[in-house]
């Protein structure tokens, strides 16, 4: 404090307004009675017309201080015999000596801030306090949705890694697939070459087998004219001797089965009432409108008759003209036959043993029916039956050509001959044409 006063007394060697150093302890506490943000009212302070020096005084004095403390740290660096000990608390007490002058000089000015802060300052300042609180709860809701964000992102991020996992694994099979399909593809290649080649000597072979061919076509053109020539020198040898042998056999054989002809004539009792038998009950022609007959039991109900002749023994022979007619049945029955029988039950189960034509088509009326293939339409067939050894034989009686037979037949009955009528076309039953030699 002494050192204070003496440098106020060499500053103001003229003892003009040099204050005492109560008076400088009653002007800082005046100094600091200003208004607050919280006070209502505002205290008075020195007057402003000789406040002024005495900020300027005190000014100066701090910054002599500061050279004054500043010298003295420097004699203390060049006492060089003090102890370590003493040289240290130097240099600490001057250092705080200096932060203790630094505080003073920032807490003046800051006084000095706040004593020049209006009302409107306070207030702008509380505003922007309650704007940067704002910002920071806005800041807050922001860092939590990122947050929020970053772990959704992180999940999406994982969940992408497993799926590029998968899509590594999906790559690495899809290119070993593609190193065995391309193994594959060149087997095939060197495969494809091969039959290739292959194919290309086939080819040359066929050429080869074309000319032999076609060789072998001339050959044949030439044999087949050799062949002609020697068929006529061989026809114009035969002999009428030959022909007639020919003949003599073929008579033979017709007349074994013709041999047994019998005289046959169509019952009328067992006529179906659509059809119409000639006087003489040789022919039986099939009407559209029906006839009002008396009643017979063994009469058939579908367009069919049977013969008035039976027989239970030996052999026998008859003939039907059939002429163009491209629906009928002709065969022998069983006496005790199924008169009312659809087409489909007329066979030997229910004492039917016939051959039928419907159309362009032979059947035999077996269980089941057989196809029977027929090089021509006959216009003449004979029946032939034999009782003892169950057989009956169907013919073309005019080219005497066999077309079916049922053999193992056990009639155990009396069997009548029969026809049907599947069209407005005549039947004609017909005396067997002799084989003249």
């Amino acid at each position: 404090m002494e050192m204070t006063q003496s440098v106020y007394r060499l500053l103001d060697s003229g003892g003009v307004n040099r204050p005492s150093s109560d008076q400088y302890e009653e002007a800082d506490a005046t100094e600091v009675d200003i208004k607050t943000p919280y006070s209502g009212q505002r205290k008075e302070g020195p007057n402003p017309q000789h406040s002024g020096p005495w900020k300027t005084i005190a000014m100066c004095l701090g910054l002599l201080c500061a050279v004054l403390l500043s010298g003295i740290t420097v004699l203390s660096f060049e006492v060089r015999g003090t102890k370590i000990s003493h040289n240290n608390q130097m240099k600490g007490t001057s250092q705080v000596q200096a932060s203790s002058s630094d505080l003073r000089n920032e807490t003046a000015q800051l006084q000095d801030s706040h004593n020049h802060l209006s009302e409107t300052d306070i207030m702008q300042l509380q505003r922007d306090y309650s704007n940067l609180k704002t910002e920071k709860s806005n800041l807050q809701i922001s860092n939590k949705n990122l947050v929020r964000e970053k772990s959704q992102l992180q999940y999406k991020y994982d969940n992408l890694n497993r799926e590029k996992s998968q899509l590594q694994a999906n790559y690495s099979n899809l290119n070993s697939e593609k190193s065995q399909l391309q193994d594959r593809y060149n087997d095939l290649s060197s495969e494809r070459s091969r039959l290739q080649t292959s194919y290309n000597n086939l080819n040359s072979e066929k050429s080869q087998l074309q000319d032999r061919y076609n060789d072998l076509n001339s050959e044949k053109s030439q044999l087949q004219g050799r062949l002609n020539t020697t068929a006529a020198k061989k026809d114009e040898l035969t002999t009428a001797a030959e022909k007639d042998e020919l003949l003599r056999r073929f008579c033979e054989a017709k007349m074994d089965v013709t041999q047994y002809a019998v005289e046959m004539a169509l019952d009328p009792d067992t006529a179906d009432d659509h059809l119409t038998l000639s006087a003489d009950g040789k022919q039986v022609v099939r009407e559209n409108t029906r006839q009002h007959l008396p009643y017979s039991a063994k009469r058939f109900l579908y367009y069919a008759v049977q013969g008035t002749q039976g027989f239970s023994s030996g052999r026998s022979y008859y003939e039907v003209q059939v002429n163009v007619s491209r629906s009928w049945e002709l065969g022998v029955v069983r006496e005790s036959c199924n008169r009312r029988a659809v087409a489909s039950g007329r066979n030997p189960n229910n004492g039917y043993w016939i051959i039928k034509r419907s159309g362009s088509s032979y059947r035999a009326g077996a269980a089941p029916s057989v196809l029977l293939s027929l090089k021509e339409d006959p216009e003449r067939v004979g029946v032939f039956v034999d009782y003892d050894a169950g057989l009956v034989s169907f013919y073309d009686a005019d080219m005497w050509a066999l077309v079916y037979s049922f053999k193992g037949v056990s009639f155990r009955k009396k069997m009548y001959p029969y026809l049907y009528a599947g069209d407005s076309f005549p039947l004609s039953v017909v005396t067997p044409v002799s084989c003249v030699l």
